[in-house]
């Protein structure tokens, strides 16, 4: 009867600790919720172009991916969180990734002081706004150049038709990128897009040259992120390689048509 009643006790118990830990995990999700809703209404409120352009479930998505992505590397705490996806919409939903952004890994995973999270994302906040500053310029004057540039290439015939071209054209129009990242850097990331174009079925090589450019641009995963989601339907679109590749040219095109080309913003310089 002791034993009996032993069992019973210890079912309860456990059953009585299975559902602390579901409660628990269900608060803790919907605080997660919240959050993620909290930080979609912030990026649409300092951006309101924002929404026009990508749709609140495409803003959302990346706030989810970038949730998940910050929590890979320990950082889940409220501020060092929003400060993360602030610097990923910058950067691209894959910066962390982005093999022209090392210095982005080597911030993240940066051993925390004391177990403070704030000392990894403040190590990382300062090797964005040095990348910006030398990249992209004070004002994002050579951003700013290098897009105009881009967009002056009206037919894709006018594009560079090999790997030395489009390396000529990048260091007369984003000298500042080259010097950065390095010639080597950016050659054998040529030579990775041009795989990929050709997984996409895409072989002209006014493809290769403006995924190139957008790779620079927007960051290196920007084929498959939420962020860009004209990008990812123009190269999932199931057309004939020549109609894709005349839809892949009009749609970056366009994207540049709408960009609003001015001093890239400088909120986290305060700690976002």
């Amino acid at each position: 009867m002791a034993d009996a009643t032993l069992r019973i006790d210890i079912k309860v118990h456990c059953n009585m600790l299975t559902l602390k830990r579901n409660s628990v995990s269900a608060l803790q999700n919907q605080v997660l919720r919240d959050f993620s809703e909290e930080l979609v209404g912030d990026l649409m409120a300092a951006d309101p172009m924002l929404e026009r352009n990508l749709g609140v479930d495409s803003i959302r998505e990346a706030v989810h991916l970038g949730i998940r992505s910050g929590q890979r590397y320990a950082i889940d705490e409220r501020s060092p969180l929003k400060a993360y996806i602030q610097i990923m919409f910058h950067l691209g939903s894959h910066f962390d990734e982005d093999p022209l952004l090392p210095w982005a890994k080597m911030a993240l995973v940066t051993p925390c002081r004391n177990g403070r999270q704030a000392y990894r994302i403040n190590a990382l906040r300062d090797s964005f706004l040095e990348y910006v500053e030398q990249t992209c310029g004070h004002e994002g004057e050579h951003i700013s150049g290098f897009l105009r540039q881009l967009q002056t290439l009206n037919d894709p015939q006018d594009a560079p038709v090999d790997a030395t071209q489009t390396l000529a054209f990048v260091d007369a129009h984003f000298a500042s990128m080259t010097a950065y990242v390095g010639r080597n850097v950016i050659w054998s990331m040529m030579h990775e897009t041009a795989d990929l174009c050709r997984k996409l079925r895409l072989f002209a090589p006014s493809s290769v040259f403006i995924l190139v450019c957008m790779r620079l641009s927007f960051g290196y995963g920007v084929t498959n992120d939420p962020l860009f989601p004209w990008l990812r339907m123009v190269l999932q679109n199931p057309a004939p390689a020549l109609d894709k590749e005349h839809l892949l040219w009009q749609a970056c095109q366009e994207h540049l048509a709408n960009l609003p080309l001015q001093p890239l913003k400088q909120e986290l310089h305060n700690g976002g």
